[in-house]
């Protein structure tokens, strides 16, 4: 018997996910979470495009 086998990351279980005879393929699972520095970098993103919009309208009229 084969089928999927999954490696879940967060728990540390196994699980076989269907059926396919004489083939096993592995996978591994996980739930994503952004790194605190790639929300830090979108945040100054924003506000660096929100200055320019800003300077740009005061300026502008």
């Amino acid at each position: 018997m084969g089928g999927i086998a999954r490696y879940d990351l967060d728990d540390g279980t196994w699980s076989l996910d269907g059926t396919n005879p004489g083939l096993i393929l592995f996978g591994l699972g996980a739930t994503v979470v952004p790194e605190p520095s790639s929300l830090v970098m979108l945040g100054l993103g924003l506000t660096g495009g929100l200055v320019a919009v800003r300077r740009s309208r005061r300026h502008g009229s």
